[in-house]
């Protein structure tokens, strides 16, 4: 028996958790050519796995809130040419795209209980899968796109138990841990009846118009919109967004406790490697303006743990030129660590984008390194 949302709606809240055990698992997955959905963490994932060289790091692009991974390797009848994966491999990266289940087709049922700490082991299973599969080395680079920032600790602290070396976090024009960083976001969450969030009236108008801009900015349609509806969205779970709202028994409360748990806000310790990669867009004005402060913060810690604190000792012996040099490099960090892409919050769909998003990719690792290398030459442990 297939569950329909009036079938979700007409059982009422307190028949939830017993409707999901029981929507079919008979139904096919609608699947693209190369996907396979597989269980990873506990959960199903769909997932895409491009081989590149094995050599270089995988790289594991993680979508967004209502977002399949679909978003970064396209659809049937598409352009590969528009779509990052295609650029990435071309960087010579493999890929693998990770998809957490959404309200849609290519999953059997929904898990509105999926929270950020699921997420986070869930992307860290599919890549240990894919590189034992493909012989792969253990070395990977994250991307974590729109709210696929919020599992950059959860996604770090499960790479580490898995064995894989998480070389840097890309945050794509995304959000860090944290709750209320775009006002007016979590405000504006409702469930459907089936628990997940509905985004219908809320996020999908706001991402049809960025899309629909990016579309003017390729002079063509790259995803038409019919398709994009139904092949790359669907409702997400609450709990990834990363805010103070969270699910619980088939309704919304306000923990903020359990939310700055969930996503690790607050394990400075345990971030990874982190740079960012940003649009120019007045239309994804929040991200423009607010990204770089958001991961500011943790970039910082991030490198003062890494680097400072262990050797801290050495600051007594410092020159004053070499102090200075150490403050130069930590106020200049966010700026080596950013990339700008001439986009929306879609920056990295359509043809200049998306390789312009993989050259960023490569760039930003380098640079990276790079600055890794310089603060420990002026703390003297290089």
């Amino acid at each position: 028996m297939q569950l329909t949302r009036r079938d979700f709606g007409l059982m009422g809240g307190a028949s939830l958790c017993l409707a999901l055990a029981r929507r079919s698992e008979a139904a096919s997955p609608s699947l693209f050519p190369g996907e396979e959905l597989i269980n990873a963490a506990g959960f199903p994932s769909l997932v895409k796995y491009i081989k590149g060289r094995p050599d270089r790091p995988l790289v594991v692009f993680v979508p967004g809130t209502s977002f399949l991974a679909r978003i970064s390797y396209g659809f049937p009848g598409g352009r590969p040419a528009d779509f990052l994966a295609h650029w990435i491999v071309e960087e010579g990266y493999s890929f693998l795209g990770t998809s957490y289940p959404l309200d849609h087709p290519a999953y059997r049922q929904v898990y509105p209980e999926f929270n950020v700490t699921d997420w986070g082991r869930q992307i860290a299973a599919g890549a240990q899968r894919a590189i034992a599969a493909n012989g792969l080395g253990n070395r990977i680079i994250v991307v974590g796109w729109s709210m696929g920032g919020k599992p950059v600790q959860t996604v770090a602290d499960a790479a580490r138990a898995a064995g894989l070396d998480l070389a840097l976090f890309v945050a794509l024009d995304a959000l860090p841990p944290g709750p209320n960083l775009f006002p007016g976001n979590a405000e504006q969450f409702t469930l459907a009846p089936d628990g997940m969030v509905d985004q219908a009236h809320s996020l999908m108008p706001w991402f049809i118009k960025m899309m629909a801009k990016q579309n003017e900015i390729n002079a063509r349609t790259i995803i038409p919109e019919d398709i994009f509806r139904a092949d790359f969205t669907g409702n997400p779970p609450l709990d990834i967004q990363g805010e103070n709202a969270r699910f619980r028994n088939g309704r919304i409360v306000s923990d903020p406790a359990a939310a700055a748990a969930d996503a690790g806000t607050s394990r400075y310790d345990s971030y990874p490697a982190m740079a960012l990669m940003i649009s120019d867009s007045t239309a994804d004005y929040p991200n423009v303006l607010l990204c770089r402060s958001n991961w500011g913060e943790l970039i910082a810690q991030q490198l003062y743990r890494a680097h400072v604190y262990p050797h801290r000792e050495r600051l007594a012996g410092m020159t004053g030129g070499q102090w200075k040099a150490l403050q130069d490099l930590f106020k200049s960090a966010m700026d080596r660590l950013t990339v700008q892409i001439h986009g929306t919050h879609f920056l990295f769909v359509g043809e200049h984008g998306a390789r312009a998003a993989a050259k960023g990719i490569t760039e930003l690792a380098e640079r990276a390194i790079q600055l890794d290398r310089e603060i420990d030459t002026v703390l003297r442990t290089r």
